[in-house]
């Protein structure tokens, strides 16, 4: 049974947010008073209370996957020698997953620690953010009706591929191993 990978809580990026939060808040005491630092974390808390179960059913789906999955079929269909294949489904993925960024980034970065090809990664996001069909279906078509709807749509197709391709390219010319480019 593979064990969950590793990370580090106190990163660098971690502690630049933290020291940005503070210096932010002390800036905010200072021109507004505390109330008005007491009123941010109040609304920081409420956003936290209203995002937290899409980053954690994201964070749990992806580590499921990892555990359920493993490495070599990861590898196979959406690792580096996954070739097209994997931008294929990366693209129909993208284009099916619901819902905002916490989920969908969530997911990404823990499939990018398991080693899925920086190319799939990205045309997943790419894909998610240009083809999405439930805001294809339920805001786009009613709103800018059918003609212009399936001509945005038509034209964002090769979108999720070409970035998914190019960031392949770029990695390798930045001499960045293509897989698991978010482990730290």
């Amino acid at each position: 049974m593979p064990k969950p990978p590793e990370s580090a809580v106190f990163d660098g990026t971690t502690i630049g947010f933290l020291v940005a939060a503070l210096l932010g808040g002390g800036v905010t005491a200072w021109l507004h008073g505390g109330e008005a630092v007491e009123r941010a974390l109040i609304s920081a808390g409420t956003t936290i209370l209203e995002i937290a179960p899409q980053i954690l059913g994201g964070l749990l789906i992806a580590g499921l996957v990892q555990m359920l999955v493993s490495r070599e079929t990861i590898s196979r269909w959406l690792g580096e020698e996954s070739g097209m294949r994997g931008l294929l489904l990366a693209e129909v993925a993208g284009a099916l997953t619901p819902g905002g960024p916490f989920g969908s980034f969530s997911l990404v970065y823990a499939l990018g620690k398991v080693g899925v090809d920086i190319g799939v990664l990205i045309t997943y996001l790419t894909a998610w953010t240009t083809l999405s069909i439930l805001r294809l279906v339920m805001w786009e078509i009613p709103f800018l009706g059918l003609k212009l709807s399936l001509v945005r749509f038509a034209i964002s197709l090769p979108m999720g591929i070409v970035a998914g391709i190019l960031a392949r390219r770029l990695a390798k010319r930045m001499g960045w191993m293509t897989t698991a480019v978010i482990v730290k």
